[in-house]
């Protein structure tokens, strides 16, 4: 009875939660395997483990995974075709903790694998307060990410909003733009937080080769492309918004190049973090004229995969396939001395086409 318990629970709310973030998973690994080498990654922990300060780093990074998966968890449970979950309040208490610790495990692995390499690492550099500091961080992880979820399982608690929201909901006018930005942020805030510190790291760590060595543009490209395609799961986000919780939009006369324009306001505002960073490196060794070209890429992705979205009804493997394949020929492009401008020109126009002509001929038939 436990192991099938067991088995249950990994299959419904394990795998739901490494298919829905498939693309961020794929994109964290290739740069981990593809672009780090051995070596660098033995330097790295080695960093890591010498001093408690930079431990914290990837300690923060396994809680913010922590609270992605809880988050993920939560919304899986809230499905209708998930109810028979809560069946396993009849489990034996003791049983039910031991079930939902097993369904952990499996679902924190990266992060376990990942302290165990630190821990080995601190164990031949013997350095005792790193080794402590890993001990007391994984086991204290799990915990809470168990009891946090036996108490969504175990727990019914009906959400409330606060007065202050209550009144800014009655006070404050939203533009439309920012319809599908708040609903992003309420429905998935912890994966925003989590694809948002990614994307920032990444552009962090590219731009500090930047200050030292001179190089051209292709480099920042790649790590656009990298940067759109984890980005690109929330264009698909925003196609289910506009024509599921908002299909009424679809009947207003509003021209394609209006929806467009719209739509890039609200990654505009998501992404705008990185439109920062991009504008402030303007002081380093990067032209202007790169950094415009890397800027509008960004979108012109964004364009593109919209537009592909409405040829017909995708569901999220396959536009996950279609985002990995997608940046990674993007990368291969920009290596082999594509022009940056030449990809955005194409992406845009391609997916302003795409969207133009398949907009009015999309049904979505998707029941959630």
């Amino acid at each position: 009875m436990l192991g099938n318990a067991v088995s249950v629970i990994v299959r419904v709310l394990v795998l739901d939660f490494y298919q829905k973030y498939a693309t961020l998973f794929i994109t964290v690994g290739g740069i981990a395997m593809g672009f780090i080498r051995g070596q660098d990654h033995i330097m790295l922990g080695q960093l890591f483990v010498q001093s408690p300060i930079l431990l914290t780093i990837p300690c923060c990074l396994w809680l913010l995974y922590g609270f992605l998966a809880l988050q993920a968890n939560r919304e899986c449970l809230q499905r209708p075709e998930n109810e028979f979950l809560f069946a396993l309040r009849i489990v034996p208490r003791s049983k039910q903790f031991l079930v939902i610790v097993v369904s952990q495990l499996v679902q924190l692995l990266p992060t376990l694998v990942y302290a165990i390499f630190l821990l080995t690492i601190a164990l031949q550099q013997g350095q005792v307060t790193s080794l402590i500091l890993l001990a007391l961080a994984i086991p204290t992880l799990t915990l809470l990410s168990t009891f946090l979820l036996y108490r969504s399982i175990m727990i019914m608690v009906e959400a409330d909003q606060s007065r202050v929201v209550k009144w800014l909901n009655r006070k404050v006018t939203r533009p439309s733009s920012l319809f599908f930005v708040e609903w992003i942020f309420r429905q998935q805030y912890m994966a925003v937080v989590a694809v948002k510190t990614v994307s920032i790291l990444l552009l962090f760590g590219i731009l500090a080769l930047y200050q030292t060595d001179s190089s051209d543009g292709r480099l920042l490209g790649m790590a656009i492309s990298i940067s759109a395609g984890i980005h690109l799961n929330y264009v698909y986000e925003a196609h289910r918004f506009h024509n599921f919780h908002f299909s009424f939009l679809r009947g207003l006369p509003l021209h394609v190049f209006k929806q467009q324009y719209q739509l890039l306001i609200s990654f505009m505002l998501l992404v705008l973090p990185e439109i920062g960073m991009l504008v402030q490196c303007y002081t380093i060794n990067i032209s202007v004229l790169d950094i415009l070209a890397c800027t509008t890429l960004l979108f012109s992705n964004i364009i593109l995969f919209d537009g592909w979205l409405y040829t017909k009804e995708r569901n999220s493997n396959e536009q996950s396939r279609f985002i990995f394949f997608f940046a990674m020929t993007e990368v291969v492009l920009i290596l082999f001395h594509v022009p940056v401008v030449a990809l955005t020109i194409a992406n845009g126009v391609i997916g302003t086409l795409i969207k133009t002509k398949y907009y009015y001929l999309f049904e979505y038939t998707a029941k959630k």
